[in-house]
């Protein structure tokens, strides 16, 4: 099948959903967005503005098309999924029950949920784990730190080429490899993923952190303990390209705090408010992530029989925040002194 001739429906019109169709586009593929009716009918008008970081002054508008009913879709060569796994076992049944025959899936959720949902509807799915951050300004206004990578992989070794079918069609817009591990890929994914509730509990995005150091304590131990989870789980690391490391993961929870706050403080300069934080403070959607990251690394750990202190406290703390009318963003100091009593 000739790649540029690959029809591409993308459910789910956020920050990933917009960049990866958006980039499509760019590469001549073609691509239909379905999005709640709004979201579809703002896109069609006034079509989807994609910018690169630093480069806010030189958004590019692209002309997409977006529908608000799976049912318009007649043919499609791949269904991109990029909701979150809050929303995906309906999601999955809607589109099951609208879109024609049995195409094959690309799953781009956080964690590792999908793997257990997007089975029982679909034959063929690829799973990926997002390295990118983007973030949405506007209703159709998104910005990215870089075009991918997306890392692409399967469960099943009989859909090998469905994988590598799936990169060649992204890599034909952005950077795109195959993970031959994909699943322990999603894991240590998700040990970076531990630290969203804490900058949505610190507000960050929204006002400056003020201690670096306490910050940097809270996430050095958070993610420090959900390495060690992982590991005590059989999980072997997975390059990631850039990001943390297990080994800097090991080192920023033994170096002097004012080595690994700075460290910290360089390193978050490019990044923008995260996914959990977007749905609290700006979407006010109601529902967050933290069952599917947080909430997994406790039940994994209690599973197997190891200690979860700061991952124990963390999620407690988050979900006790998030069940507050009102949220307002707790200072970096208290966060750390809540942990550190645990």
């Amino acid at each position: 099948m000739n790649i540029r001739q690959s029809s591409v429906a993308i459910v789910g019109a956020g920050a990933i959903g917009a960049t990866v169709g958006g980039w499509l586009v760019e590469a001549g593929i073609p691509v239909t967005f379905v999005a709640r009716p709004e979201s579809a009918d703002r896109l069609n008008r006034q079509g989807l503005r994609l910018y690169a970081h630093g480069r806010k002054g030189q958004a590019r508008t692209i002309p997409v098309l977006a529908v608000a009913d799976a049912t318009a879709i007649r043919h499609v060569d791949w269904l991109v999924l990029a909701v979150k796994n809050y929303d995906l076992e309906t999601v999955a049944c809607d589109i099951r029950a609208k879109v024609p025959g049995d195409p094959p899936v690309i799953a781009l959720q956080n964690g590792v949920e999908n793997q257990a949902i997007l089975p029982k509807h679909f034959s063929r799915v690829v799973y990926g784990v997002v390295r990118y951050n983007a973030w949405r300004d506007a209703a159709n206004e998104f910005g990215y730190e870089r075009q991918g990578p997306i890392l692409l992989g399967v469960l099943d070794p009989s859909l090998g080429d469905e994988r590598d079918r799936a990169v060649r069609l992204f890599a034909a817009a952005f950077e795109c490899r195959a993970e031959q591990h994909i699943a322990d890929a999603a894991k240590c994914k998700m040990v970076l993923n531990l630290t969203n509730s804490i900058t949505m509990l610190v507000g960050f995005g929204l006002r400056d952190i003020e201690d670096y150091d306490a910050f940097s304590r809270s996430v050095s131990r958070v993610m420090y303990e959900g390495m060690q989870i992982l590991r005590k789980a059989g999980v072997h690391e997975v390059s990631l390209d850039r990001g943390a490391t297990w080994r800097n993961i090991t080192a920023a929870r033994i170096l002097p705090g004012c080595i690994t706050s700075r460290i910290l403080r360089n390193g978050m300069k490019d990044m923008h408010i995260t996914s959990m934080g977007q749905d609290v403070y700006l979407t006010n959607r109601g529902a967050t992530e933290l069952e599917s990251l947080n909430g997994y690394f406790v039940r994994l750990a209690e599973s197997i029989g190891c200690d979860a202190r700061y991952n124990k406290a963390l999620y407690k703390i988050t979900k006790d925040w998030l069940a507050q009318p009102g949220k307002r963003p707790m200072h970096e100091r208290e966060l750390w002194a809540r942990l550190r009593e645990a």
